[in-house]
């Protein structure tokens, strides 16, 4: 996750929190390795 702004992580530990399908979608959106958000 290393290059995001501190608003951007936030953003993704919020949505990361919900019970949220489309977090694969952010996470690519973000290009973020998503094994590192499973």
């Amino acid at each position: 996750m290393g290059h995001l702004t501190q608003k951007e992580r936030l953003f993704v530990v919020k949505e990361a929190q919900k019970p949220n399908k489309k977090l694969s979608i952010i996470a690519r959106a973000l290009s973020c390795d998503r094994r590192t958000v499973s």
